[in-house]
């Protein structure tokens, strides 16, 4: 903890620039879709993404995300029941693991879309 606080500045300032680079991806990759909205990020590396638009049970949505994305979330619903149509996602990775993630789950969203209509 000791060396935490005396010498850890420069390895807290690289998490916080990369966590400001994924939060920038994440914002860019679902700006141009209805179905998810984000919740604004408030002083931790695990973003709220409001899935309601999608229409769908909570496990079907954890399903789809899980098998069709291949990314593996939080269930927003164990925070409560107000936590229902939400998931948590972590994006305190490297900026080159975000991206493929967001791709997955963009191109998840196309063919959801799709399907729908």
């Amino acid at each position: 903890m000791e060396a935490a606080y005396t010498d850890g500045e420069e390895w807290l300032d690289g998490l916080l620039d990369i966590l400001a680079i994924n939060r920038k991806l994440t914002e860019e990759a679902l700006a141009d879709t209805p179905l998810i909205q984000l919740a604004p990020l408030e002083g931790t590396y695990l973003m709220w993404l409001d899935c309601r638009q999608m229409k769908l049970e909570q496990k079907e949505l954890m399903d789809f995300f899980a098998k069709k994305a291949k990314l593996g979330f939080n269930d927003g619903i164990q925070f409560g029941e107000a936590g229902a149509g939400f998931v948590r996602m972590n994006i305190a990775c490297p900026p080159e693991t975000m991206r493929e993630a967001l791709e997955r789950l963009t191109n998840s969203l196309k063919e959801f879309e799709a399907a729908a209509e």
